[in-house]
């Protein structure tokens, strides 16, 4: 994955990933071993932070051991400004998050959160109105 050094606080972005299945099984977006990709964000203690909630991306189509596939993770920076560690990885619902087996798993990168102006509604509704 391609992280962004630095993100606005509150703001979504997009990072590029590329996943290989290096494991003996078909790694399988439905259920019932529903895979997908996810994050997590953690202060500089280590401790989770604003992954509530957070949106998993389902893979495109089962992976077979052996292959590989691209695609785009969806981040939300929902935390406040500071320094952190976002943690992207492959994980199975009800069971684990890849890259706590093995950070090999996963990609790990410190990102700077920044402070930013958020827009009201009413305002972009406006700017949006022609004149």
């Amino acid at each position: 994955a391609e992280v962004p050094a630095s993100v606005v606080a509150g703001s979504r972005f997009r990072v590029p990933y590329r996943l290989e299945n290096r494991a003996e099984q078909t790694l399988v977006p439905s259920y019932p071993f529903r895979i997908s990709l996810g994050y997590r964000w953690f202060d500089p203690s280590g401790a989770a932070v604003a992954t509530d909630n957070a949106p998993r991306t389902l893979l495109p189509a089962p992976v077979a051991t052996g292959e590989a596939v691209h695609g785009w993770i969806d981040v939300d920076a929902n935390c406040a400004p500071g320094r952190y560690q976002l943690r992207l990885s492959v994980v199975q619902d009800g069971a684990a998050w890849f890259d706590d087996i093995d950070p090999a798993n996963g990609c790990s990168a410190e990102i700077v959160v920044v402070p930013g102006q958020r827009v009201s509604a009413s305002a972009s509704e406006n700017d949006a109105m022609p004149r």
